[in-house]
């Protein structure tokens, strides 16, 4: 039972005024961290902008190892993309899948973080945040 993964959906409520290319991304520290501990998701809570409309933490051994936010099918992929490369553009890589539904990819070796972007098959925009560092699998 100990490669079982546990999930936890927090459900987050939309900010009602309209979207705008800020966007409230993951602190990437918490990937790695005990569930046990108090976190904080996001790397500015108080910034004003689109909170996605769900989380979903995947945790392993007691500590977080994926979280999954989705944002609504009315935020532009391109807006989400620009937000995530403000950010992470260093870490871009190419493309993948399709040209009508790509996958955006970041890698982030030092912390063995990867990011993944996409749309859902509910075209709901899913950003997955990943970890390898520290696990056993």
């Amino acid at each position: 039972m100990k490669n079982i993964l546990f999930c936890a959906i927090a459900y987050l409520a939309l900010i009602g005024n309209a979207y705008s290319a800020e966007f409230k991304l993951v602190k990437l520290d918490i990937l790695g961290s005990r569930i046990t501990n108090t976190i904080q998701i996001f790397s500015s809570p108080d910034q004003e902008g689109v909170e996605p409309g769900m989380v979903t933490f995947m945790t392993h051994k007691g500590k977080i190892s994926a979280v999954i936010v989705t944002y609504p099918s009315n935020v532009d992929f391109n807006d989400v993309r620009r937000a995530i490369n403000n950010v992470y553009g260093k870490y871009k890589q190419p493309d993948q899948g399709p040209a009508n539904n790509p996958m955006a990819v970041w890698i982030i070796n030092k912390s063995k973080i990867e990011i993944q972007m996409e749309r859902n098959k509910n075209n709901l925009i899913e950003v997955t945040y990943l970890t390898s560092k520290g696990f056993e699998w």
